[in-house]
C-alpha cells in the first residue's frame, strides 16, 4: 500500500471484468468494498513545511503547489434566493468578511490533508470574553476540524449519505502534579449531542440538539464515489518531489569533487623535496602546509604540456580538477520539475523560476491554473451552499443560498476600455440610423457597465406608444384638413392614399 495512506478497510479487489461476453452470465460484483483509507497527513504536513529529511531539497515545490491554488480559490459569495437587499442577505454580507481567514485555512487544510470537518458554532465562547458580548450578540464562528480529529458516520442504507459525525477532542488536565493528555468524543446526530471522555474521566453526558441538523460540513478533495475520504494535493507530487530531492544530493556531491582542486606532485627524491619547501616541524607532525608557500622547489624542473615517456616523470606539479558533471544534472532536473509543473497544474512561474524551462507567456502558462481553480470551485460549490443554509437557519432564517465566485481571468484593463468604447460607437449609429431603440441600447450595454442609468419610461411613453402617437397625430392633421375644391382633385386622391398608408 502507498505511504500515503493507512488503511482502515480492506484493499479494494482487483477489476476483475472489461465487458459483458455473449452468452455468459456476468455475476454482481460481490466483493467491491468501499475505499475508507486516509492520507497519511503527518508525511503530508511535513512535505509542505519541509521539515522531512528525505524530502528536504525537493518538497520546497510543495508550498507553492499548496498556497497558489488557494489564494486564486478566494472566498465565496453567497446570496440568497430572495430577490432585493433582505435581513438574511444581511447577515451573510456581515459573516462572510469575518470567515474569510477562516475560509482560506480550509481551503488550504482540505488540499493538503485531503479533508476538512466544517462546523459552525456560535461566536465569543471563550469565558475569556464572555463579559464583551451580551446576549442578543448573534454571530456565528466558522472553525474546521483536521483529518485526524473527526470520524463520519454514515447511513446503513446509503454510505454516502452521512448520519452523524463523531470528533476527538484533546484537552490536558494536571494528575499529581503533572500534565497529562485526555480526550473527548463528541458524537453530533441531528437530534442529539454525546460527550464520552477517556478513562472515564467524567461521567458521559448526552443532550438534545435544538437545531435539528448537524452543524457541520464534510469538505472531501477530489474523492471518486467510491472514496470515503479525500486526497491530498501532494499525493501525486510525492514520488518527483522524493526523485528531485535524490538528484540534488548526487549533484551536490559531485559538485564537492569538481569544485575542490587537488594538487600533486612529481619528485625523484622525497626528502630532499620536503627539506627545501617545508619546515622541520611540519614534517616531523606529517602535516605539510601550502598556505602561504606562493614557490615549489623542484631540483630537474617540470614537464611540458603533452611530453609522454621518461620525461613524464621529471619532478613537477600539476592541478587536478573534476569537470564539472551539472551539464546532464541539470537536464534531468528541469525534466523533473516540468513533471512537477504539469502534475500540481500549477505553472512555472508560481514556483518563482527554480528553472529558467519558462518558454511560454504568463498568461498562456496560467490556462491549467485557471481550470483548476474553476474544477474545485465546482467540487466545494455544494459545501459551502449548504454551510450559508445552515448559518442562516441557525439565525431563524429559512431560505436557499446560492454561491458564486470572483472572475478568475487575467483582465486587460486598457484593452477592455477600447472594447468598450467600440460597442459603445456602435450601438449609438444604430441609435441613430433608428435601427436600434434607446431602450434596447441600454438594454445590450447593461451587462458591460453595471452603473448605467436605467431607460425608465412609462408604458404610454415607449417608443411605440410615440410612434403611434405621431401616427395618429398625422392621420388627424389629414382628416380634418377644409374640403378642396374640384381642382385639387388630383391631390386629393395623393392625401387620401398617404392617409390610408399611415393608418
Amino acid at each position: 500500500m502507498s505511504v500515503w495512506q493507512r488503511s482502515t478497510a480492506a484493499v479494494q479487489s482487483p477489476f476483475r471484468m472489461q465487458g459483458r461476453l455473449p452468452n455468459r452470465a456476468v455475476p454482481f460484483a460481490s466483493d467491491y468494498r468501499l475505499d475508507s483509507s486516509v492520507v497519511d497527513v503527518t508525511l503530508a504536513r511535513a512535505l509542505f513545511n519541509n521539515n522531512e529529511p528525505r524530502y528536504k531539497l525537493g518538497a520546497g515545490f510543495a508550498r507553492a503547489a499548496i498556497n497558489v491554488p488557494t489564494g486564486f480559490m478566494g472566498i465565496p459569495i453567497l446570496k440568497t434566493d430572495t430577490e432585493g437587499e433582505s435581513e438574511a442577505q444581511d447577515w451573510l454580507n456581515r459573516l462572510l468578511p469575518q470567515w474569510s481567514g477562516s475560509i482560506l485555512a480550509i481551503h488550504k487544510a482540505t488540499y493538503i490533508d485531503g479533508e476538512t470537518l466544517v462546523r459552525i458554532r456560535p461566536a465569543n465562547r471563550s469565558p475569556a470574553y464572555a463579559a464583551l458580548f451580551g446576549p442578543t450578540d448573534r454571530d456565528l464562528e466558522l472553525s474546521y476540524e483536521p483529518s485526524e480529529s473527526f470520524e463520519v458516520i454514515h447511513a446503513e442504507e446509503d454510505m454516502g449519505a452521512i448520519a452523524a459525525f463523531r470528533v476527538k477532542h484533546l484537552f490536558y488536565v494536571e494528575e499529581g502534579g503533572t500534565t497529562v493528555e485526555k480526550y473527548l468524543w463528541e458524537t453530533i446526530t441531528a437530534d442529539s449531542v454525546k460527550l464520552e471522555y477517556q478513562d472515564g474521566y467524567r461521567p458521559t453526558r448526552e443532550f438534545g440538539n435544538p437545531l435539528g441538523f448537524v452543524p457541520a460540513v464534510h469538505i472531501k478533495n477530489e474523492a471518486a464515489r467510491h472514496e470515503l475520504r479525500g486526497r491530498s494535493e501532494l499525493e501525486p507530487l510525492e514520488p518527483y518531489l522524493k526523485f528531485y530531492n535524490d538528484v540534488m544530493l548526487h549533484a551536490g556531491s559531485a559538485s564537492q569533487l569538481h569544485s575542490t582542486a587537488k594538487l600533486t606532485v612529481r619528485v625523484q627524491d622525497v626528502e630532499r623535496f620536503l627539506a627545501n619547501n617545508f619546515t622541520d616541524a611540519e614534517i616531523a607532525d606529517g602535516r605539510l602546509r601550502f598556505r602561504d608557500k606562493d614557490v615549489l622547489f623542484f631540483e630537474t624542473g617540470a614537464p611540458e604540456i603533452g611530453v609522454t615517456g621518461a620525461a613524464a616523470y621529471q619532478e613537477g606539479a600539476d592541478i587536478i580538477q573534476a569537470q564539472a558533471p551539472l551539464g546532464d544534472t541539470n537536464t534531468l532536473l528541469e525534466y523533473i520539475f516540468l513533471n512537477i509543473v504539469d502534475v500540481s497544474e500549477v505553472p512555472e512561474w508560481a514556483f518563482g523560476g527554480a528553472i529558467a524551462s519558462s518558454k511560454a507567456s504568463v498568461t498562456e502558462q496560467s490556462a491549467p491554473l485557471i481550470h483548476k481553480v474553476n474544477r474545485k470551485r465546482s467540487l466545494f460549490e455544494n459545501e459551502w451552499a449548504l454551510v450559508g443554509r445552515m448559518a442562516l437557519k441557525m439565525l431563524g432564517f429559512a431560505t436557499r443560498v446560492e454561491v458564486s465566485w470572483d472572475d478568475l481571468a487575467q483582465k486587460d484593463t486598457k484593452a477592455e476600455a477600447e472594447a468598450l468604447k467600440a460597442l459603445a460607437d456602435a450601438v449609438v449609429a444604430l441609435n441613430d440610423a433608428g435601427i436600434m431603440s434607446k431602450k434596447a441600447a441600454v438594454d445590450h450595454l447593461r451587462p458591460y457597465v453595471k452603473a448605467l442609468l436605467v431607460y425608465d419610461t412609462q408604458d404610454e411613453e415607449t417608443e411605440r406608444a410615440r410612434i403611434d402617437a405621431e401616427v395618429d397625430a398625422i392621420a388627424e392633421s389629414l382628416v380634418n384638413q377644409p374640403p378642396l375644391e374640384e381642382s385639387d382633385e388630383d391631390d386629393e386622391e395623393d392625401r387620401q392614399a398617404g392617409l390610408r398608408a399611415v393608418r
